[in-house]
């Protein structure tokens, strides 16, 4: 979800500090086939606001992270891979996420270089900066 926060940052907040960003992965939306259903969001959503820090706990199979099985198998080793979320953390994903896809948020200048990418795959690339 690294992805999606520098998108949403480079989008509503760049710095001219900030040469380039590079978002890697973004989660934007989750597939349909587990998406949770809309009830589910929009109760998430309003519980959020009374109780942000409620922690839900959500197993992400690593066989979903990626096809290497080193790297499955390192995400199942690593400590940091934690299978909680919180509310308000959830909302906001799903929130930037909607933004992002509807086009609300939009990645333009005073970023001079922009690299947007998910696999192997370039989707996006803003001209490189001159150092």
């Amino acid at each position: 979800m690294g992805g999606q926060a520098v998108i949403y940052h480079a989008a509503h907040h760049p710095s001219p500090a900030v040469r380039g960003y590079i978002a890697m992965a973004p989660w934007i939306r989750l597939p349909r086939d587990v998406a949770p259903n809309t009830l589910t969001v929009v109760s998430g959503q309003f519980a959020a606001r009374f109780m942000p820090h409620f922690q839900v706990k959500q197993v992400v199979r690593a066989e979903m992270l990626s096809h290497d099985l080193e790297v499955v198998k390192a995400a199942k080793l690593d400590e940091l891979c934690h299978d909680h979320f919180t509310l308000e953390g959830a909302s906001g994903a799903i929130t930037r996420g909607r933004d992002i896809d509807a086009g609300k948020a939009v990645v333009s200048k005073p970023v001079r270089a922009f690299l947007l990418a998910h696999g192997k795959l370039c989707l996006y690339c803003m001209p490189p900066i001159s150092l």
